[in-house]
């Protein structure tokens, strides 16, 4: 077996290669990522980042430990699999940003308020100022 040194995050601009793993999903994979999913609140749509300790045990869903959870503007991994087209990237991120402002339609309807330009404004402020904090990758 091969082993590999991994830095802290993975960036596509810095080497890393991401596959598309749909292969490997099963139902308990889904099952266990469903129920770990359930303990955050008004989660709908998003990306987890999770390390476990063999291809076996993802597609069991055992031992998997969340690293990051990314929400609603997560974009899919798989489109930067060398093996996916440019067209397929599209269409995912078509089809991601659908279910987006459907989400946001039901939510509204639901009585959420929408954020204002200010409000984001700070967040995205605040954003920037802890990405300062992480450590950068090698």
């Amino acid at each position: 077996m091969k082993y590999f040194p991994l830095v802290f995050t993975g960036n596509y601009c810095k080497g890393s290669v991401f596959h598309d793993g749909k292969k490997d999903i099963t139902s308990e994979l889904v099952t266990s990522i469903d129920k770990i999913l359930q303990d955050v609140p008004d989660f709908y749509f998003g990306r987890i980042d999770a390390k476990v300790p063999s291809i076996d045990d993802l597609k069991k869903g055992k031992d998997i430990r969340i690293i990051e959870i990314n929400g609603l503007g997560a974009e899919a991994i798989h489109i930067w699999d060398p093996k996916t087209s440019l067209l397929e990237a599209y269409k995912t991120q078509i089809k991601h940003y659908g279910a987006a402002f459907r989400i946001g339609a039901d939510n509204r309807k639901r009585g959420w308020k929408p954020s204002s330009l200010l409000t984001m404004l700070r967040a995205w402020l605040r954003h920037r100022h802890l990405l300062s904090a992480y450590p950068m990758s090698d």
